[in-house]
């Protein structure tokens, strides 16, 4: 009756046995939820997810396998646990059996949901701010090649601004919107972590390149969507768009191997506008080696 019911759940709350309160409850049906969790285990899920979403962030936006993503997701949660004290967890987390397999999949299934939020926001951008129009495939075909849209162009003179790259407004439209739309959100929460990738200038946080090469990709995606008039835009997932993510990860690489002043530049000017929008513009930087000017891109 009810005392047992009673007697079940202060057992659960109190007992230090190692299954208690700490089972995964599966879902009757569909995914595994995370409000339907016991309390100790929803407390580490949560903050695996945000661990998840900083390595998103912070090292690759991409993980581009299955096994990849449970990697990810499995040392963010042993980390959630651990830093929780939440020995128990911890236990039956390292053994790596289905129990760590089941407690992965919902931060897991955050990931997509993460990047999606970003495409869904670049959705009108082809045509707000690169002037096409639905299907227009010769304008379209124009900005993707060479990644001509990562700079200010003239589309009537067929010109690019090639020491500008990152230089449109929208980039840092779609940064704010993404990840600092408010003093509480996800990139001002995990912003301690920014660092310079210049040791005479430690003070100069930059944006990560993930983040930068995240919203390049969600653009790049829907201009692709929109001069081929697809009404329901491709899954925007790591088979579909991993090539076009490592590319623009390649074209900053390149940026910060050739012009370490112009890397910085770039990078730390467009967190500077992140956090001061009305602080001026800040210099900007580069990438793709058949376009890219370093020797024409600012130092300061």
């Amino acid at each position: 009756g009810s005392d047992v019911a009673a007697a079940d759940i202060h057992s659960i709350l109190t007992s230090s046995s190692e299954d208690s309160g700490v089972e995964i409850v599966l879902p009757r049906e569909g995914r595994l939820k995370l409000k339907e969790q016991h309390r100790r285990v929803r407390r580490i899920i949560q903050h695996g997810i945000d661990f998840t979403l900083a390595e998103i962030c912070l090292r690759n936006a991409f993980p581009d396998t299955s096994q990849d993503h449970f990697k990810i997701v499995y040392r963010a949660l042993l980390r959630a646990a651990e830093e929780l004290g939440d020995h128990d967890v911890v236990r039956r987390l390292k053994k790596k059996d289905d129990y760590a397999w089941e407690m992965c999949k919902i931060p897991s299934q955050r990931i997509p949901i993460f990047r999606g939020n970003v495409r869904k926001l670049a959705e009108g951008v082809p045509i707000t701010a690169f002037g096409m129009v639905f299907g227009d495939k010769e304008r379209g075909e124009w900005l993707l090649r060479s990644h001509r849209f990562l700079y200010p162009f003239d589309y009537e003179a067929k010109t690019i601004e090639a020491g500008k790259i990152y230089g449109q407004p929208i980039f840092i439209e779609i940064l704010r919107l993404a990840f600092f739309k408010q003093p509480d959100a996800f990139g001002f929460g995990i912003s301690d972590r920014f660092c310079s990738s210049l040791p005479g200038k430690p003070d100069e946080v930059e944006l990560p390149a993930p983040m930068l090469a995240l919203v390049a990709t969600a653009i790049y995606a829907a201009i692709d969507d929109c001069m081929n008039s697809r009404h329901h835009p491709r899954d925007f997932t790591a088979n579909n768009y991993w090539n076009k993510y490592k590319d623009f990860i390649n074209e900053l690489s390149n940026i910060r191997t050739n012009g370490p002043q112009q890397y910085h530049a770039l990078m730390h000017g467009l967190w500077r506008r992140i956090i001061d929008p009305s602080g001026g513009r800040g210099q900007m930087g580069p990438p793709h080696t058949s376009l890219v000017d370093i020797a024409a891109m600012a130092c300061e």
